[in-house]
């Protein structure tokens, strides 16, 4: 999704991209300009359309601790996660100073069946602040 609005604190200009493994999937969104000093939001949206149901799933932004901040933590439990069934994690982030920070959101969970571990990431996005 690229232009229009995003649920990224409402600011224009949003992306959300994502890369899809085994059926986990995660997605970020976030503004991709936002004012120095000024809260903004990213959210995860993290989608199962894999057979079985996954256990302990978490989901953990990263980012630029220099030039970013989180004002929470930076992991989420999410819980289980059903077949064909979707959770949200929500961060409020603060940038410290203009520049060009990069993004990335990851989910990891265990398949009750099989025990396998999971894991997807999201695409790097970078947020310019100015």
């Amino acid at each position: 999704m690229l232009g229009g609005s995003s649920p990224a604190g409402g600011q224009e200009g949003g992306i959300g991209v994502s890369v899809t493994v085994s059926g986990l999937q995660v997605t970020l969104f976030a503004p991709d300009q936002v004012r120095a000093g000024r809260p903004f939001l990213a959210l995860a949206l993290v989608s199962h359309a894999g057979p079985n149901v996954l256990e302990g799933a978490w989901v953990r932004l990263g980012y630029d601790h220099v030039g970013i901040r989180s004002l929470g933590p930076a992991s989420r439990r999410l819980g289980t996660a059903h077949p064909h069934g979707w959770r949200w994690a929500i961060w409020v982030l603060k940038a410290e100073a203009p520049g060009q920070y990069v993004v990335v959101a990851r989910v990891e969970a265990r398949d009750r069946v099989t025990g396998e571990l999971l894991f997807a990431e999201s695409p790097a996005t970078v947020i310019r602040v100015r």
